[in-house]
């Protein structure tokens, strides 16, 4: 029964919202129920949080949209990915 419902998993550097709170997708891993789990950082406090990606929906997270023709870019000293607009 393991991973059912996470197929919808969000990518590594995404951004998500749920309209209050900003949080950046640090990465995903698979727990021993093959389930899927998200790591999140707060961008406020750069708390990590560790969730199911089913979570994900339930809290009411949604990405945030990236304009067309912009790029991550990391930033210095392991900063987060901070889109900017392409030249």
């Amino acid at each position: 029964m393991g991973g059912e419902g996470d197929t919808s998993a969000p990518s590594s550097d995404t951004y998500l919202t749920d309209g209050a709170s900003l949080f950046r997708v640090a990465g995903t891993l698979r727990d021993i129920n093959d389930d899927t789990l998200v790591e999140l950082e707060d961008c406020h406090t750069l708390e990590l949080l560790l969730l199911p990606a089913r979570e994900t929906t339930v809290l009411g997270l949604r990405p945030v949209p990236v304009p067309r023709g912009a790029r991550a870019v990391r930033a210095g000293g392991g900063g987060a990915a901070t889109p900017v607009a392409g030249t």
